[in-house]
């Protein structure tokens, strides 16, 4: 399914987080589309219920913003109590 381009994944890495009055207040992620080429940056400030693609994953803004933009998605949908330090996200092309 990979290789039809039916279902891609988005891997995401924590590299960054900060904490102010014990609650998580930022953080920065890295992610790769399909598990391929260069890794974008995306900062997350959960004060401000905010979040800013960096760096595109490849260099590429036709393909890559799709993930970017699900990878934003995924984040954003947690609580910040529970971020995740690594994960891969799978998704369905048509989902974005």
């Amino acid at each position: 399914m990979l290789g039809s381009g039916v279902i891609h994944t988005v891997t995401l890495k924590q590299t960054e987080c900060r904490k102010r009055n014990k609650k998580i207040a930022a953080a920065v992620y890295l992610y790769q589309a399909d598990n391929d080429g260069e890794w974008g940056e995306l900062r997350f400030d959960f004060e401000n219920g905010t979040a800013e693609i960096v760096k595109l994953a490849d260099w590429n803004t036709t393909t890559s913003n799709i993930f970017a933009k699900t990878a934003i998605r995924y984040i954003q949908g947690f609580p910040e109590a529970r971020l995740l330090k690594f994960v891969v996200v799978p998704f369905w092309k048509g989902w974005t």
